[in-house]
């Protein structure tokens, strides 16, 4: 894990000295070593977190034959590769995956992204012709941005942050508000004008002498349906969840467990065991002190007890919120979505200090049916007759409001799939915007929906949208410490297969993540797996309201230099938030976003 940035200009002096000077701003993703590279049209920064080789020979950026790597990220499978080519009749220099990926590209140009199984941003320079590449993993889980601007310059980087200087900060008003709507972006624009994120999978050519940027895919899911009964899935699933963290505890240094008291986490912390074998396993977990019915620390203890486990449990409060708050929102490069990240920030500077990697549960959930909404496909043919009932639907279904879909049914959306996206916006906060706000990131989303079959792929939908939110929070706040975060049900082999099961497999009205379930059983106590899901909360209600520095942060959001802005109807939100009534909920769904693009604003674009 690593972080980079770079740019190609025909004022490269300027480019170098940006980039000289922003490099800085990267240290946290690299402490252990620096590189530069530079020629008459191109220069570019690398800071290194040492994983595979620490020795000196992983030094980047990395050259062969006239072409220059810079690689943030993991090949899991790197040394099967490195044979292939051996046999190929290249030689190695070092035993990192960098060199893999490098003289993998150098044999097989693009093709080798097909034999690759990993994480990974990555640049490769093409010095005789004059071009530069940016690569992305199949799923997003390392992130890569870039700047053209015709006839002046070229620039990418790991964070949005290292390009501050190199391109103006300004908001895009129109990605912000979809951002706050639904709590994430689809598309490669981002909250910063001129700046794009490149997409999973997919991958970019600059050509300097044409001054032309070419922009495709070289993966896409695959949406082929397997006809499996459960035993047949579970043992299918649990096969490619172990070879999935088997691969991602391949390191040179020491690897660790973030334990949250669910199914995820403890399937991994239960397979690490059962099948690796690890002598001096840490696991780290966040626990509510101050607030016991949030608190999972029981579960989080029952995992490592049972599987001999060294566990770490991390104390959080409202006085951590608030010590960790304005760091994390530099990290998040864009406003806070899950107040949870500023807690995630806390574990990752404990862990640090015992391991250099992180496994994680991210993405379980939208592989295998693990949230209330997707009941959306389990309920299909009722919610198409209720909907067809209109304006009975409200009287036949009076509560469903816990996942959200009773506004909707009244409203009377045409088909299920509008119904989804609509479902998807916050609706609290929409009642304080303007119509034509509320249009933002609409057709786009239903642009989505459309390629996929609604019964099946409702998840696919979340992997391209609210699941890149979670990656980028766990990226930023783990790399904040300097470690790496790795996420087993994020490998694009389990996630294909997972998104091949049939709705009726992973869910029915009885319950949810049927499979994952299922094979909890063979590792986990049945109290754990079929406790109710809690999900990673924070009563940030409580604390705002207690805390008397958490109350000054949030009293912006009266104050003109917040309302001017027009983010949402001044008069309106004025009244709401002045009157000081709010719930838990409507702290949590309105009050919080809004403060975090404050926060945002301020960090990145006021300043």
């Amino acid at each position: 894990m690593c972080g980079f940035v770079g740019g190609a200009s025909n004022k490269h002096n300027l480019m170098f000295s940006k980039t000289i000077n922003n490099l800085e701003i990267l240290s946290h993703r690299g402490p252990d070593d620096s590189g530069l590279y530079q020629s008459e049209w191109m220069c570019a920064g690398f800071r290194r977190l040492s994983i595979q080789d620490t020795s000196t020979d992983g030094h980047q950026p990395m050259t062969f034959d006239g072409l220059t790597i810079l690689h943030n990220g993991e090949i899991y499978n790197f040394r099967e590769v490195r044979n292939e080519l051996c046999r190929k009749g290249y030689s190695f220099e070092s035993k990192t995956d960098t060199e893999v990926f490098l003289k993998g590209f150098h044999a097989w140009g693009l093709h080798c992204l097909e034999k690759f199984n990993g994480m990974f941003a990555t640049v490769i320079i093409d010095e005789r012709n004059k071009r530069v590449m940016l690569i992305r993993d199949r799923l997003g889980i390392k992130p890569l941005y870039y700047v053209h601007k015709k006839g002046e310059f070229f620039a990418f980087a790991s964070e949005i942050k290292a390009l501050k200087g190199i391109v103006p900060f300004t908001e895009n008003r129109e990605k912000v508000v979809e951002h706050l709507i639904y709590r994430s972006v689809v598309g490669e624009k981002t909250l910063f004008n001129d700046v794009c994120s490149l997409l999973p999978g997919e991958y970019l050519v600059f050509d300097h002498p044409k001054e032309v940027v070419h922009r495709d895919i070289y993966y896409a899911p695959t949406q082929e349906m397997q006809r499996l009964d459960m035993d047949e899935a579970v043992e299918q699933a649990e096969k490619l969840l172990i070879e999935a963290i088997g691969r991602r505890l391949i390191s040179d240094v020491e690897v660790g467990l973030q334990l949250s008291g669910g199914v995820d986490s403890g399937l991994i912390a239960a397979i690490v065991q059962t099948h690796f074998h690890k002598a001096s396993l840490h696991s780290f977990s966040i626990s509510m002190t101050d607030s016991p019915e949030m608190d999972e620390s029981r579960y989080q203890m029952m995992v490592a007890g049972q599987y001999g486990i060294t566990h770490h449990d991390i104390p959080f409060t409202g006085v951590d919120f608030q010590k960790y708050l304005d760091h994390a929102v530099w990290h998040n490069d864009y406003p806070i979505v899950h107040p949870n990240a500023v807690a995630i920030m806390k574990l990752a500077e404990y862990a640090k200090q015992y391991v250099t990697v992180i496994l994680s549960g991210e993405g379980a959930d939208e592989a295998f049916f693990g949230y209330p909404k997707y009941k959306f496909s389990v309920h299909r043919g009722l919610l198409g007759l209720l909907i067809s009932l209109n304006p009975l639907s409200g009287a036949l279904l009076p509560d469903i409001g816990k996942f959200g879909y009773v506004k909707s049914l009244i409203k009377g959306v045409p088909d299920f799939k509008t119904m989804f996206v609509e479902t998807r916006k916050g609706k609290d906060l929409s009642y304080y915007m303007s119509p034509e706000q509320l249009r933002y990131g609409y057709q786009e989303r239903l642009c989505m929906m459309n390629q996929y079959d609604a019964e099946h792929d409702i998840p696919v939908f979340d992997q391209a949208t609210s699941l890149r939110e979670l990656l980028r929070r766990f990226d930023r706040m783990t790399m904040s410490a300097s470690i790496e975060g790795r996420v087993p049900f994020c490998d694009h082999q389990l996630m294909e297969f997972a998104n091949s099961l049939p709705a009726s497999v992973k869910a029915n009205r009885n319950g949810l993540k049927l499979v994952l379930k299922r094979l909890a059983e063979k590792y986990l106590p049945h109290e754990l797996i079929y406790r109710e899901k809690m999900g990673f909360s924070l009563p940030i209600d409580k604390w705002f309201s207690e805390n008397a520095d958490l109350r000054t942060v949030a009293s912006v959001l009266g104050e003109d230099c917040f309302l001017d802005k027009k983010i949402v109807d001044p008069d309106r939100f004025r009244a709401w938030w002045n009157g000081g009534t709010y719930n838990q909920r409507e702290f949590i769904d309105v009050a919080w976003p809004l403060l975090g693009y404050e926060l945002w604003h301020r960090k990145f674009i006021s300043s």
